[in-house]
């Protein structure tokens, strides 16, 4: 059986536009790329259909990037996705508090489109392997259950 290979969603969020255009003419040959120019937006995006990366500007007007990425990071279901911070905010505590956010990555503005590219890639592959677990796990503990009930039918039979 030949199974499709998944196509990645990304949501790029930055308030100036030129900046959501060039990081996504650079991915949508690879990715499908949703964009949002705030973080309220994004915030409904996410919510309408779950991407498997988000490359977020830190500094927005209204909900700054950190701001957004605490409120995605705190409910269950979105604590998964992957959240890369591209920002011109280029300090170390910049970057430290992206990270405690529960960033992924941090990239500085200018962007290096190249280091972009493979930092995604990596991101996305290692979720992929992440949700390979988890479903293997899952399967073993349904297949746990199901022995340990035939275990007990068989016992209950002697």
């Amino acid at each position: 059986m030949a199974t499709m290979k998944k196509r990645f969603k990304i949501l790029v969020v930055d308030d100036d536009p030129a900046n959501v255009q060039a990081v996504a003419s650079v991915l949508l040959n690879h990715y499908d790329v949703i964009t949002a120019l705030d973080g309220y937006v994004a915030i409904s995006l996410i919510k309408e259909d779950i991407p498997d990366l988000i490359l977020l500007d830190v500094m927005m007007p209204g909900l700054s990037g950190f701001e957004v990425c605490s409120l995605i990071k705190s409910p269950l279901e979105y604590a998964d996705i992957p959240v890369i911070f591209l920002t011109a905010l280029d300090t170390y505590n910049g970057e430290l508090r992206g990270l405690e956010q529960g960033a992924a990555d941090y990239l500085n503005k200018p962007i290096n489109f190249s280091l972009l590219k493979l930092r995604v890639r990596n991101h996305l592959a290692l979720k992929a392997r992440n949700e390979l677990v988890k479903e293997q796990r899952d399967l073993l503990e349904r297949q746990n259950e199901e022995l340990e009930l035939i275990n007990a039918k068989m016992r209950a039979t002697k």
